[in-house]
């Protein structure tokens, strides 16, 4: 979410800082994840992690000593000749090759994309192949995951107790606190805004409350009130941004 936020934004070092941390911060979170929900199963979903995270080591260097060779420059250039989409072909496979490892074990398959997506990005992700992906993600497996997902979710549910009216306003609100404590380690006051915003996370944690009956509906319809807050904090403060860079 913050991505998109800072499109609009000058691109600068602090920036390209501030994505990278918020970045880190979400792919830590959504491994927290697993072992909240699991608290019988850390040593699974740890192993899991680790396996995933090494298969991202492995992938790093393969991919590492096939460009040092030159097979990848050529395997690029017939591709791209010839039209056939080699590299977003078996980008698509390994993620789903990842996605399945980290099921096996428990994890979530938000850290086998996160995973492979850096293995790919320190080898240096043509310009092409990151369009290719980035159309793929936002055009088709975003789209899907969070339609059905929003299918799944009864937000009136939450509407119903004024409890669950409660805790959407006590995790819109904490979590747009908690996001400005960066302020005082020199973050201006709409990037500790801006970094509120929450959607992924909230999302995993209802898909996984969801699937083994640990969140009840309107407990989800609360947990989305409040991401849906963070959002609209998030929006204002990038306006807020935008409107200052102009000024100045």
């Amino acid at each position: 979410m913050a991505l998109p936020a800072t499109a609009g934004l000058a691109k600068s070092k602090k920036l390209a800082l501030f994505v990278a941390q918020v970045a880190i911060a979400d792919l830590l979170a959504i491994v927290a994840l697993p072992l909240a929900f699991s608290s019988a199963n850390y040593a699974s979903v740890g192993i899991g992690a680790l396996a995933v995270s090494a298969l991202a080591i492995i992938l790093y260097f393969v991919l590492s000593w096939l460009n040092h060779i030159g097979w990848l420059a050529r395997m690029r250039a017939v591709s791209a000749a010839r039209s056939f989409g080699l590299e977003l072909r078996f980008s698509l496979i390994l993620l789903l090759g990842f996605a399945a490892v980290a099921q096996s074990f428990g994890v979530t398959v938000m850290i086998a994309g996160f995973s492979m997506g850096l293995a790919l990005a320190a080898n240096g992700v043509p310009r092409r192949l990151a369009k290719q992906l980035f159309a793929v993600a936002e055009g088709f497996f975003s789209p899907l995951f969070f339609v059905l997902l929003g299918a799944q979710v009864n937000v009136v549910a939450a509407f119903v107790d004024s409890e669950l009216l409660a805790l959407a306003a006590l995790l819109g609100v904490t979590a747009v606190l908690v996001h400005l404590v960066p302020r005082a380690l020199g973050l201006s006051w709409p990037l500790s805004l801006i970094s509120a915003s929450q959607l992924g996370v909230p999302a995993a944690a209802v898909a996984i409350g969801q699937a083994d009956g640990s969140i009840s509906a309107g407990q989800a319809g609360a947990i989305m009130l409040g991401a849906l807050f963070t959002i609209l904090v998030s929006a204002l403060a990038a306006a807020l941004a935008a409107t200052r860079q102009a000024r100045r």
